[in-house]
């Protein structure tokens, strides 16, 4: 017997019901069969732009844009800045330079 075909969404547990509604029921057993048993994190979505909006505000950076890059990328004038410094940073070589920075 193929249990997929008698399933119903109220069948599944709390978390998967959610996936199940949203998705699909064979995204939720899917899912189920991947992860199931373990207690895995999932990012909240503003995480999974994090690496874009970075690479983003360097790329379009002109030196005095810094308030458009924080409107185009909805993050405020402080990080643009804190982004712009590290990728400063990394750039730079340090005052004793490695082979890599050679």
């Amino acid at each position: 017997m193929n249990w997929l075909d008698t399933l119903r969404i109220e069948d599944l547990p709390e978390i998967y019901q959610e996936i199940a509604e949203k998705m699909s029921l064979e995204i939720a057993v899917q899912l189920s069969e991947i992860l199931g048993g373990s207690q895995p994190y999932f990012p909240q979505t503003e995480t999974l732009f994090s690496k874009t909006k970075k690479r983003y505000i360097i790329a379009h950076f002109t030196g005095n844009n810094h308030a458009e890059l924080a409107q185009a990328t909805d993050l405020c004038v402080r990080e643009v800045y804190q982004v712009l410094k590290e990728h400063r940073e990394r750039r730079q070589p340090g005052l004793f330079p490695t082979a890599a920075d050679l």
